[in-house]
């Protein structure tokens, strides 16, 4: 991939889009960083929604381990950020894993319907023979039927699943592996079988529309008048390459999609890698700076400064008796 990403480079002319770049309009960038700031902050409420029947945190504190997590997510690789968020929601709510994991999923889970909705929404607005309604739709529809399934079908007791005592050995490993999924699966389900689901959909109605709106203004701030369809297929192929994470921040891989994207609708491709590099470098510095100043309070609702305090002082404890 990485490859493929140098080779693709080589192919761009950056004079062109380094002038475009430099003569991007200001304002248009402003609603970028306004954009990017409402959609996390959004982030972290939807998954506050799903937290909040199961632990104490509060919604602030959510969206502090939200913004820590994609600050994170900006600078390392493979969705680290993810990891960390969800380890301090954890530790800050002393919780299971798997009832945090179970919130999670089932965030994404409702992110990822409202998507589709959202998608097909902009197809039957503004149709194009690029991506024709069936296309969309019919994804859209098996999405829908793969949710409707998952939060039917009853499984097995995790608990029940919990009481034998299982032996030591590969196949006590096993069975606590067994039982984290069977946990976890049912803590999701739970959790999307009521009411807090359908508020989770309305905030994801208005989080992706909040994206929509970012890559729409950064694509107007370098000259690049995109349809809504050719901004919804941006950020459906910048999203779908958020799953490969080949470098930090995925840059590079972030622009070859969006030209793949916008370039089929026959818009020239040193533009729309401008707009590409101006809405991932905005966004990325946004997160980041906005991760920094909340990773200091992030670190203390999760009592890590504590922790570490307290291991200090068992240190120092055995040499001040000596």
């Amino acid at each position: 991939m990485l490859g493929f990403t140098w080779l693709a480079a080589r192919a761009v002319d950056w004079r062109a889009v380094w002038s475009s770049v430099s003569h991007a309009s200001l304002p248009m960038l402003a609603i970028v960083v306004t954009a990017t700031l409402f959609s996390t902050i959004m982030k972290g409420a939807r998954w506050w929604i799903f937290l909040r029947r199961s632990t104490s945190l509060r919604l602030g504190q959510v969206i502090r381990f939200t913004f820590a997590g994609l600050g994170l997510n900006a600078v390392l690789l493979a969705n680290a950020g993810e990891v960390v968020r969800v380890g301090l929601a954890a530790r800050a709510a002393n919780a299971r894993l798997a009832t945090v994991l179970g919130s999670l999923a089932s965030d994404k889970v409702v992110e990822i319907l409202a998507f589709f909705a959202m998608a097909v929404i902009a197809v039957l607005i503004q149709p194009t023979d690029l991506f024709p309604a069936s296309k969309v739709v019919v994804p859209a529809l098996v999405a829908f039927g793969l949710f409707i399934a998952f939060v039917a079908y009853r499984g097995e007791n995790p608990e029940a699943l919990l009481e034998p005592v299982v032996t030591a050995g590969w196949r006590g490993y096993v069975h606590k592996g067994r039982s984290f999924l069977v946990r976890f699966a049912a803590e999701a389900r739970t959790r999307l079988r009521g009411m807090d689901a359908v508020k989770a959909f309305g905030i994801s109605l208005v989080y992706w529309p909040t994206q929509i709106i970012a890559f729409a203004a950064g694509a107007e701030a370098v000259g690049l008048h995109l349809p809504i369809v050719a901004t919804v297929a941006a950020v459906v192929a910048v999203n779908l390459a958020g799953f490969i994470r080949a470098t930090p921040g995925n840059v590079g891989v972030f622009q070859i999609f969006y030209a793949l994207a916008v370039t089929r609708f026959g818009f020239p491709q040193e533009q729309a890698v401008a707009a590409a590099v101006l809405i991932q470098s905005i966004q990325l510095v946004t997160v980041v700076v906005s991760g920094v100043i909340a990773a200091p309070s992030a670190f203390t609702s999760a009592n890590l400064f504590e922790s570490a305090q307290a291991a200090d002082e068992e240190e120092e404890g055995p040499l001040q008796a000596l």
